[in-house]
């Protein structure tokens, strides 16, 4: 069986789970209210047979980590090693330091190496336009240094790269942003380039473990529901008062729209902040849900091809499986991008 077909078979006996529990809970309300006899014993026998299969899935998981797997410290000396080459092109000297912590499955590397390079690519740019004069007015050994860290734990992957160069400021660093920017977003991830104040700067990302059932918020208005990865929210507001905000709010009748004031959404009551990639905004809306297990699904033949999300999220609640619209990064991005013009 293949690795994502035992992870699909995971998903769907941990929703069955739920569902069963909660017809279990309405029963023994029921049979509590009504004095007739049940065995209560079942809701027991629910979660002794979810911790079995929440070990059996961490030991599997495990297990598939080993086989398929880099440690963090081979990938940054790879990385370094890449560094060491590039700049030896370009006859600059160098020294540096590096750090990596945990394991990185080969399936998230796959998809962040191009992210890594990108920064990569961008701290060397920077140490070479960097004038061996200038550095030493600076107090600079004529030496450049760069600093790389990669920490990947259960949570996702954490990398840094800061070198001691011009920064990042006046350079055109476009093509190499971009694709870093397409690759977080799409996995839900941030990142930030900061040029010190003095010299150098720093280059970094986070980015979320891949899972089938996605921690969530639900954010609602009316009868409508929009689910949004928990990775995507940096802040949850109640009764917010929000000035200079890129602004969306949740219409129960068109969805997700932007808005230039919240005074024009006077029943949004809620707002979480957006962060994906390198930018921000505020979704407000009357009510949010936190931390909901929901399983995406793509969309199929079911939505118009321009539409503003390209997913559908299932979860489960009351022993009932619920359909809502689900937007991802990469679409959050592409929804910034399309109503607010980058400057």
């Amino acid at each position: 069986m293949q690795r994502e077909e035992i992870k699909e078979n995971f998903n769907v006996l941990e929703e069955r789970l739920d569902r069963l529990q909660a017809i279990a809970l309405h029963n023994e309300v029921y049979s509590v209210a009504s004095e007739a006899n049940f065995d209560f014993e079942q809701t027991r026998w629910i979660e002794e047979i979810r911790a079995q299969v929440s070990a059996l899935h961490s030991a599997v998981s495990e297990e598939v980590l080993k086989q398929k797997s880099i440690s963090a410290i081979d990938l940054v000396t790879k990385v370094s090693k890449f560094v060491i080459e590039e700049t030896q092109k370009k006859d600059i000297d160098i020294s540096i330091s590096s750090f990596g912590k945990g394991q990185v499955s080969l399936l998230m590397l796959e998809s962040a190496m191009a992210a890594i390079l990108a920064c990569a690519r961008v701290a060397i740019s920077s140490v070479n336009a960097s004038d061996y004069l200038a550095r030493q007015e600076k107090g600079l050994f004529g030496t450049s240094s760069f600093s790389i860290t990669l920490i990947s734990s259960d949570e996702g992957m954490h990398f840094t790269i800061q070198d001691d160069g011009i920064g990042y400021a006046d350079q055109n660093f476009n093509t190499d942003f971009s694709s870093l920017r397409e690759y977080v977003a799409k996995q839900g991830g941030w990142f930030q380039a900061i040029t010190n104040k003095t010299y150098g700067g720093k280059i970094e990302f986070r980015i979320p473990l891949p899972r089938l059932r996605v921690e969530s918020h639900l954010l609602s208005a009316g009868s409508f529901i929009l689910g949004i990865p928990a990775s995507c929210v940096t802040q949850i507001l109640e009764n917010p008062v929000l000035e200079n905000e890129r602004l969306y709010v949740i219409h129960p009748q068109v969805g997700l729209m932007p808005l230039h004031s919240l005074a024009e959404a006077p029943a949004c009551t809620s707002a979480v902040r957006i962060a994906v990639a390198d930018f921000q905004f505020v979704v407000a809306c009357e009510k949010i849900e936190q931390s909901i297990a929901v399983r995406k699904l793509k969309e199929g033949d079911l939505l118009e091809e321009n539409s503003w999300f390209h997913f559908f999220g299932v979860y489960q609640k009351e022993g009932l499986s619920h359909l809502i619209p689900y937007i991802e990064g990469q679409s959050l991005m592409d929804l910034y991008h399309r109503d607010w013009s980058r400057p």
